[in-house]
């Protein structure tokens, strides 16, 4: 699921480009984005990643 940094910056140049400020590289990244501020991502995250 990673990108590329070639890709990262490509597709940074072009968004800069279009006045954009803010850029999600990467389709399965664009893709899933809109989901990761939900509270079930969020605790989901928070379950995965705890320290023992």
């Amino acid at each position: 699921m990673w990108v590329n940094p070639e890709q990262v910056v490509l597709e940074t140049e072009v968004a800069s480009l279009k006045g954009k400020s803010e850029i999600v590289p990467g389709r399965v990244y664009k893709a899933v984005e809109p989901f990761l501020n939900l509270k079930i991502a969020t605790k989901i995250w928070k379950m995965i990643t705890k320290r023992n």
